[in-house]
């Protein structure tokens, strides 16, 4: 399958940090899903930064999937905060 042809899947799940700068900004984030898996954000999109702003909430993302379980996102919806759920 070539780049340009690559499906996009949905995903839903809480975003969590996963990488450190020496100040202790996140510079990198993941996806936890409800069936336990962990996806790495893809680092060079513009949803990283806007991600880092929901840690911990609920999301649904729509993206292409990489082999090495990188999700490269086009689209996120916030869904809630974990906490608020039952």
């Amino acid at each position: 399958m070539k780049q340009n042809e690559a499906e996009e899947t949905e995903f839903e799940g809480v975003i969590i940090p996963v990488g450190w700068g020496t100040s202790g900004d996140v510079l990198a984030v993941s996806l936890v899903t409800f069936d336990e898996g962990e996806y790495s954000i893809d680092p060079g999109i513009a949803w990283d930064h806007f991600l880092r702003d929901h840690l911990r909430k609920r999301v649904r993302l729509s993206g292409v999937l990489h082999a090495d379980g990188t999700i490269q996102v086009r689209r996120v919806e916030v869904l809630e905060n974990p906490e608020r759920v039952p």
